[in-house]
């Protein structure tokens, strides 16, 4: 589980939303900002209704994707990176497939 030093919040997801670039994947999508700042990297995870109308399907999608990232080099990182990931189908995610395409975000924008 992620601290909440390392959560977004509202006000941030609104803003990341706004002014954040966006990659795409067929299972899942990443809205992200990069503040060139010591500050922590911060995530979210969103899993919709449409996804899976049973709450406990789609908490243990949202568990799962925080495990992977609290467990992750970028979970603890102090770069300023901010990541909002969007679940778009009922799929138990792959830690490389996540990973990776977070690692590829922050190569791009360096």
């Amino acid at each position: 589980m992620l601290p909440r030093k390392h959560k977004l919040t509202r006000v941030e997801i609104g803003s990341l939303f706004e002014k954040g670039g966006l990659f795409n994947t067929n299972d899942f999508s990443v809205k992200y900002r990069l503040e060139n700042s010591p500050k922590n990297n911060k995530f979210a995870v969103i899993v919709g209704k449409k996804v899976s109308k049973l709450s406990v399907r789609r908490h243990k999608i949202k568990r799962n994707i925080i495990g992977i990232l609290d467990k992750s080099e970028f979970g603890r990182g102090k770069n300023g990176f901010y990541c909002a990931i969007l679940v778009k189908r009922d799929v138990i995610f792959d830690k490389n497939l996540i990973l990776q395409a977070i690692s590829g975000i922050l190569n791009k924008n360096k």
